[in-house]
């Protein structure tokens, strides 16, 4: 992170979410560790994180440092059969962690295309209709998103504590 251009968004990838809301997996302690210490140690902050793991769409703020709340998306509901369920809702907040269940799709396969620019991350989560009889008759509704991408840094003395 330390080295990340200063100029451009800092988007980071994992496999195993920081945050979920699912019934099968939950989130990841342990990534939440590797990402705790590249983030206290370079004082970098990701503009967003994105995941996938777990078998539908979730999108979870946290407050870690400046104005705007980081993102975290679970995206994983591009294929497999068996989309996992949802144990919370939107709007939800586990004040443990601090995370908030800001949009989630627990009932059709999706994708998410983001566009970024200096100063924008912007996104969509644009969900598959399903064909034929489906298990869930719930409504397929996009969620769009828009973040900023300037630079964000802890402040000295601040730990960050995910």
């Amino acid at each position: 992170f330390a080295t990340a251009p200063e100029d451009k968004a800092l988007i980071v990838a994992l496999h195993h979410p920081i945050y979920s809301f699912d019934d099968h997996h939950s989130g990841s302690p342990a990534m939440a560790n590797v990402l705790d210490q590249a983030i206290n140690d370079s004082r970098r902050v990701p503009n967003m994180v994105l995941t996938g793991h777990v078998h539908n769409y979730q999108r979870i703020e946290r407050q870690i440092a400046g104005k705007s709340p980081t993102p975290f998306i679970v995206s994983g509901a591009g294929g497999y059969y068996h989309l996992h369920g949802m144990t919370a809702d939107t709007g939800h907040v586990d004040h443990d962690l601090g995370a908030k269940l800001m949009a989630h799709d627990q009932y059709h396969h999706s994708y998410v295309t983001l566009t970024v620019t200096k100063d924008e991350i912007s996104g969509v989560m644009t969900p598959i209709a399903e064909t034929g009889s489906s298990k869930y008759k719930h409504d397929a509704v996009p969620d769009a998103f828009s973040y900023p991408a300037g630079v964000v840094k802890l402040k000295e003395g601040v730990t960050g504590n995910l």
